[in-house]
């Protein structure tokens, strides 16, 4: 299987065709948590800890807002004692379901997903176990950890990756495809 992510158009493809993002498909739940801004503050902090992680951060372009973030994200992993992490911003899809998405960061037994506000979207769990089911298919849960960074200080959420959870994710993903055959509902 094969995931292709088209940064600008923010649209996956899996095996060369066009799937809804997690996000997506969690819209038809709740709207986005926060403001745009929020959401812009998140995708640059997003972007700042991936070339960190890659070795080509040039922190001389960061603005102090997302230095600050970053800051605390180091003291997270360094409080966490997590020297390199498997992959980061890693694709991942599922072609049974129709669906893809992108992992903050991975080790061997854990996803770890940045939040960059105060509290964490209701809907983290149902997020942390869409990516879940592309990895292990159903067959077992990896640990799921939310950190909320803030300029001052972060947060960690351990999440309970639950069969019941697994099961909504199944059924929200299931109406999604279902309201955009029937026209109810357009991204």
């Amino acid at each position: 299987m094969k995931i292709v992510f088209n940064e600008e158009e923010h649209r996956y493809f899996i095996d060369g065709i066009e799937v809804p993002s997690v996000t997506q498909i969690l819209k038809i739940i709740q709207k986005p948590y926060g403001t745009e801004y929020d959401m812009q503050r998140g995708r640059a902090v997003h972007r700042a800890i991936e070339l960190y992680e890659k070795g080509i951060l040039d922190e001389t372009t960061l603005s102090p807002e997302v230095e600050k973030y970053l800051e605390q994200y180091l003291q997270f992993k360094k409080d966490a004692k997590i020297k390199k992490f498997k992959a980061v911003e890693k694709k991942v899809g599922s072609k049974e379901l129709m669906y893809a998405g992108t992992i903050d960061a991975l080790t061997e037994d854990t996803i770890y997903d940045w939040k960059c506000s105060k509290e964490m979207s209701p809907l983290a769990p149902l997020q942390l176990v869409a990516y879940d089911f592309c990895i292990s298919k159903g067959n077992g849960f990896l640990n799921h950890v939310v950190v909320l960074l803030q300029p001052d200080g972060y947060k960690i959420r351990r999440l309970n990756p639950t069969l019941d959870l697994l099961q909504v994710w199944f059924n929200i993903v299931h109406v999604y495809h279902w309201c955009r055959k029937e026209g109810i509902y357009a991204d």
